[in-house]
């Protein structure tokens, strides 16, 4: 029943043991600890299994075996060792760590190099890395792995298991050449030992593709996560946990890949899967959020308003109204609302989110920056100067606190400045905003972008209206140069009185509402 996983099943048959043996053998017996070394082990190891009830039980079983056989037998050698997996379950490394070591001293001792002593090294190694300590952590995968060869040959599961397990401490020291070479190896035995179709398999197949994801290369990842997927929907249940996460890892590549439909319908069936199968209201509003988005980017307003609104719903449920992620979902709602042109609410919606996020972080963040910004663009749509110039310095001092003097988010702000003096006639305050947005997009995007002609030519129009002859061709002529070698049309350059380069009332090249 155990090895089947029945464990309920198998629970009771032990609990019918136990009471025999006590009847048989009295409490203090090697008989009455060992069942209740096995009790222990399926109370732990089954679902919602109870941790804190296994350690128990399974000191007393370590008792009794110290008391009866002696502290360095082999039974309480296993006894200890089944007690560091408790407590590694409940991530306490530590006490793990010196139940291992103890197990590994009497294993070692009455064994040798066996298979029973490779496990616990094992484990060792499983303790140390969760402890981030990945070099003491790799030398054991490594003894391991030559123990497990040595009694097991080249193609068992458990060496395609700590194959997988040295390739997660090459990807987490960022040694991504090794970490492929360890991920493809555990792939080639595993495959080897328990064929295509197993889920082990797909969680190396899931490594794999994090790993190029991390690297960069999305094709591949979306490739490697399409045959992980194939192995987990031939031998997983529909809800299944693995199976929903590489869902949600496919949509999430279509999602950067700019192919929203694709990723709207893996992200729908996440959703779906998520509601049906009870899983936490945190990852079901994720998904929302990620569905609000994609519509965003498919034009369907009204379908992102209404995902986002429910994703908002969640959020408030799990947090309450003063955290971070409903103030990241407002800040949805708003962009979302100003593409449908409801600018009067999504000013009430991101003053809500400023307010949170203002209320929540006790430095200046991009975040913030990024409110104030819309904030204050809405204010200047609307031709409401003296509110956006507000708005706009708040946005720039909290820009140059969060991220440096000569960073491109505030770069567009000061241009943004500098458009309102100008509109307002204040054409020395305009000038200098100008002057310190070109500057700022010189040195972030080179003097030969667009963005820098854009900047040019309006400094340009205002000398022209200042009567500053030389700085009217040094900055239309620098402007044109630019246009001209960027393939674009003399048109471009704007001159006296015409409209001024239009704006958008999201700002390009901001944070992300995140």
């Amino acid at each position: 029943q155990y090895l089947r996983t029945e464990h309920p099943d198998a629970l009771k048959t032990y609990d019918v043991a136990l009471s025999l043996a006590t009847d048989c053998f009295g409490k203090e017996s090697v008989e009455v600890a060992a069942c209740m070394n096995c009790i222990g082990v399926v109370q732990y190891i089954m679902p919602f299994g109870d941790s804190e009830q296994a350690l128990k039980v399974l000191h007393t079983a370590l008792n009794l075996r110290n008391n009866i056989l002696g502290e360095n037998h082999l039974d309480v050698g296993t006894s200890w060792n089944n007690i560091g997996r408790v407590y590694f379950q409940q991530s306490n490394y530590q006490k793990a760590m010196n139940a291992y070591e103890t197990a590994l001293r009497i294993r070692r001792a009455v064994l040798g190099e066996s298979v029973d002593v490779a496990a616990t090294i094992f484990n060792m190694g499983q303790a140390y890395h969760q402890m981030n300590e990945r070099e003491r952590a790799m030398d054991h995968y490594k003894k391991f792995l030559q123990l497990a060869r040595h009694h097991f040959g080249n193609f068992h599961r458990d060496i395609a298991i700590v194959l997988t397990c040295i390739g997660q401490v090459f990807h987490e020291e960022k040694n991504y050449e090794d970490a492929m070479g360890s991920f493809q190896e555990a792939l080639r035995v595993g495959r080897a030992a328990l064929g295509p179709l197993h889920p082990e398999i797909a969680i190396t197949l899931n490594k794999v593709g994090n790993l190029n994801y991390e690297m960069g290369d999305l094709d591949a990842a979306l490739q490697v996560y399409q045959q992980g997927l194939t192995v987990e929907q031939a031998v997983l249940e529909e809800g299944n946990t693995n199976l929903i996460v590489t869902l949600t890892n496919i949509a999430e590549i279509y999602k950067q890949q700019s192919e929203f439909e694709k990723a709207l319908e893996f992200y729908t069936k996440v959703a779906r899967l998520q509601r049906n199968f009870a899983t936490e209201k945190v990852d079901i509003a994720n998904t929302l959020s990620s569905i609000g988005f994609v519509r965003h980017q498919m034009g369907d307003y009204p379908g992102a308003l209404e995902f986002n609104q429910e994703c908002l719903r969640l959020r408030r449920e799990i947090g309450g109204d003063m955290n971070e992620d409903v103030a990241v979902t407002l800040t949805h709602i708003a962009l979302v609302l100003l593409k449908m042109n409801m600018h009067d609410i999504a000013l009430e919606v991101l003053m809500e989110a400023y307010r949170i996020r203002k209320s929540l972080q006790t430095h200046d963040t991009r975040d913030i920056a990024f409110n104030l910004y819309n904030i204050a663009m809405i204010y200047h749509h609307k031709g409401s100067y003296e509110h956006a110039l507000v708005f706009y310095r708040e946005t720039a001092r909290v820009e140059e606190s969060a991220l440096g003097k000569a960073h491109r988010d505030l770069g567009i702000t000061f241009y943004n400045i500098g458009q309102i003096h100008y509109q307002r006639g204040e054409m020395e305050l305009a000038l200098q905003n100008f002057d310190r947005a070109l500057q700022i997009e010189c040195d972030c995007l080179g003097e030969n972008h667009p963005t820098c002609a854009r900047t040019l030519n309006e400094i340009g129009n205002i000398e022209l209206q200042l009567g500053n002859v030389t700085r009217v061709v040094e900055c239309f002529t620098k402007a044109l140069r630019i246009y001209r070698k960027a393939g674009m049309d003399d048109n471009h350059l704007v001159i006296y009185g015409r409209k001024l380069f239009r704006f958008e009332v999201v700002q390009p090249n901001a944070a992300g509402a995140a």
